[in-house]
């Protein structure tokens, strides 16, 4: 299912959240801030609706993108697919010791002669056999030379701070290894990523290789959040809602006009249907298929022969619908994402699922509420309001490094890598028509991020969509969600209330030695500029002081985040996740004055992008784009 392209529309204006007050984070929040990660805290004040601090950004400070420069030619990557082709996310892994090669490939191929370019990987096998083979040796080389020669301040300024991670990054790219190799950071299931990409100039690859690295913490942090969406009842309990009701929309299609479907002339089978959703089968449209075939792409990828992850209905997506809640947030994503498979119109696909009783019910592209063309943020304003437009950030393939919408997530240091994701509006159409309810619908859009990032089969060509590529999309539904605060959407699940808690508790408690060291390095002068000698013995004073207060503190923390813990009600949560948070609101401030006093030098978390998004924005409710 490949993405579609439209030409970008005047941007419109998505109205966020309210204005920020006035910031308690300043700015020149030196560097002990960056190290403390205080991320969980961040997100905790965004969740309960107190403000804390706005980024505000300058010229030069590498956080405002810059103009786009005149370029030779649009960029396209390796195929990837807003969801998954017939086949499924990959071939099938035969078990989990298998070590097939994986593509580490770069490809730069201009888009007007497509036999024209070069290919960069240590395995002279791998990429199209007719383009000259060149080493990362020979690609850093030209990745330094497009920075230098780019014009760009803000790409020369980040490629400088960062050029050894930008390496080493570059290095991976074209480095192959075996698929399943595990340990560190690789996934648990599936192990290392497949990584092949296209561009057609090595400019639009150097962006996106130090977007990639700037967006690192942000990707680690999406993997913590999608295990907490993945693990949370409250969440599972609304998917079980919303596969309810869509087992309710299905009986009433029997009686359904057909004339409501999206191409489909005649009445709706509901026998036939109710058989092809117990087998997870249809009828080939292919003499060289035999017998039934699957209809569903993610389930039929987890449940090949062979697989180390099946899933835990195989095919009978019906006893899924009739009992949702024995299954887990995995399953019931398969099944949502399968079922728009198994209804959507069919004709534009050039490889055709089989025959289907409910194909045509539902359009292939769907568009949002009212009829409206599904958009996008192109851009952020400092208050949260986004404008929008139709262009999704992708060109053919996933990111157009030079697009708005990729730009901003870049300057904003927010993950990306697929495009906007209409695979989410497919299950959120789906889900609508079903009845379901903002909050429902809320569930299937981080249902749909957590199965991406941790349970999709990375080792598979086709990447997955981020956080942020599902819920902008998942806002043209009435979905709450501000790029500034992403996780502001799990104020309704307390389980992952009292893991934000948790986090934020050992972040700041973390950082008690780190900040009587960083006082210790003052009182002694080293490195520092040496104010008088009485101003320096009220410093000493005044330093001591506040970390004794600090500590005082993140004591008082303690009392409502271990109230949380021990609370049997959401509401009880509620109300212990807001006095905690109006605690960690003096233990941010005096982490702040201690960093000013004792003169460390420094930017506001650079590399934390729920602290660098700090809005200070109030919780309000979901607004329609207009």
């Amino acid at each position: 299912m490949t993405h579609e392209h439209r030409p970008a529309s005047t941007t419109e204006r998505r109205h966020g959240e309210a204005p920020a007050r006035e910031p308690l984070i300043r700015q020149d929040t030196p560097n002990l801030q960056r190290t403390a990660g205080n991320a969980a805290m961040v997100r905790l004040l965004q969740l309960t609706g107190y403000p804390y601090a706005q980024d505000r950004h300058g010229p030069g400070c590498g956080h405002r993108p810059e103009q786009p420069t005149a370029q030779a030619a649009p960029v396209r990557r390796a195929p990837v697919r807003d969801a998954s082709p017939p086949e499924g996310p990959a071939a099938p892994r035969q078990q989990d010791g298998a070590s097939p090669p994986v593509q580490r490939l770069v490809q730069i191929v201009t888009s007007w002669h497509p036999l024209r370019g070069t290919r960069y990987t240590d395995d002279p096998d791998e990429g199209r056999q007719e383009l000259p083979l060149r080493t990362f040796d020979d690609l850093w080389s030209q990745v330094q030379d497009a920075v230098r020669g780019s014009g760009d301040r803000t790409l020369m300024a980040e490629f400088k701070k960062n050029q050894p991670s930008v390496m080493e990054q570059t290095r991976k790219w074209v480095s192959d290894s075996a698929v399943g190799e595990k340990g560190g950071k690789h996934s648990p299931k599936f192990g290392r990523k497949k990584h092949d990409v296209d561009y057609s100039t090595v400019l639009e690859l150097a962006r996106a290789l130090v977007g990639w690295v700037l967006q690192k913490p942000g990707r680690h942090e999406e993997k913590e959040y999608a295990r907490w969406v993945a693990n949370d009842d409250t969440v599972a309990a609304d998917l079980d809602a919303v596969l309810t009701k869509v087992r309710g929309w299905i009986d009433g299609l029997g009686g359904a006009d057909p004339a409501q479907f999206s191409t489909k002339k005649t009445a709706f089978e509901l026998e036939r249907a109710l058989n092809e959703l117990k087998t997870g089968k249809g009828t080939p449209r292919t003499h060289s298929e035999q017998g039934p075939a699957e209809f569903g792409p993610y389930q039929r990828h987890f449940d090949a022969p062979g697989s180390a992850h099946p899933t835990g209905f195989r095919g009978d997506f019906l006893a899924v619908l009739d009992d949702p809640a024995r299954y887990d947030v995995r399953d019931k994503i398969i099944v949502l994402h399968d079922l728009y498979e198994y209804f959507k119109d069919d004709t534009t696909r050039a490889l055709p699922e089989p025959e289907r009783a409910g194909e045509g019910v539902l359009e292939m592209t769907p568009k949002g509420p009212s009829g409206r063309n599904i958009l996008a943020t192109q851009d952020l304003l400092d208050d949260g309001t986004a404008k929008v437009g139709t262009d999704r950030g992708s060109s053919k393939a996933v990111r157009n490094e030079r697009a708005d919408s990729t730009r901003t997530a870049r300057a904003h240091r927010i993950p990306v890598w697929a495009g906007a994701s209409h695979t989410t509006a497919r299950m959120l159409h789906l889900a609508r028509e079903a009845g379901a309810t903002t909050d429902e619908l809320n569930a299937v859009s981080l249902g749909i991020f957590s199965f991406w990032r941790i349970e999709y089969d990375h080792t598979s060509t086709f990447a997955a969509h981020t956080l942020h590529e599902v819920l902008d999309i998942a806002a043209n539904f009435g979905v709450a969600y501000n790029a500034k605060m992403p996780q502001a959407g799990s104020a309704r699940y307390p389980q992952i209330m009292r893991e934000r808690m948790k986090k934020a508790d050992e972040r700041f408690l973390e950082q008690y030695d780190r900040l009587a060291e960083a006082i210790k390095r003052f009182n002694t002068g080293f490195g520092l500029i040496r104010p008088g000698r009485t101003a320096r013995r009220q410093h000493k004073e005044m330093a001591a002081h506040l970390l004794v207060e600090y500590g005082q503190a993140l004591d008082l923390c303690r009392v409502p985040r271990q109230r949380a813990e021990s609370a049997t009600t959401v509401t009880d949560i509620r109300d212990a996740a807001q006095e905690y948070a109006a605690a960690l609101r003096q233990v941010l401030d005096l982490y702040d004055r201690i960093c000013a006093l004792v003169v460390v030098q420094g930017s506001l978390a650079e590399n934390d992008r729920d602290a660098m998004g700090a809005s200070g924005l109030e919780r309000q409710p979901a607004r329609d784009r207009v």
